[in-house]
């Protein structure tokens, strides 16, 4: 039995959102979205109107230890969602962050992250 509005997510996909507001305005399901079809990592999320069409997208993100962060998918996601949230586990670590030992998939999300910082 599904929930209402609930979207059919593929198979393979290994990332979940669990929200529970009693006031969220108008989740919409994102989870097989042009974000997910042609990338390696997995994607699940919401994007919800907060308050006079200004819209929040809420994405879970899972990468592989075996697979490279999607880049491409971070830029699709920072050029369609002006507000969002990333939570996850993409296995990045970055000495900007107090990990010991970096690595490319940390490398590659610090630089975005600070491209996006610096834009706003």
């Amino acid at each position: 039995m599904g929930l209402p509005g609930e979207t059919q997510i593929p198979l393979g996909t290994a990332t979940a959102i669990f929200l529970h507001f009693k006031r969220l305005p108008n989740p919409k399901m994102r989870s097989n979205s042009p974000l997910h079809q042609n990338s390696t990592n997995d994607v699940t999320g919401i994007v919800t109107n907060l308050t006079n069409n200004i819209y929040l997208a809420i994405l879970s993100l899972y990468v592989s230890p075996s697979n490279q962060l999607d880049e491409s998918l971070l830029n699709t996601i920072i050029k369609n969602y002006p507000n969002f949230i990333i939570l996850g586990d993409l296995n990045a670590r970055h000495k900007s962050w107090k990990c010991k030992i970096g690595n490319k998939k940390g490398k590659i999300l610090d630089e975005i992250i600070l491209l996006k910082t610096s834009l706003t």
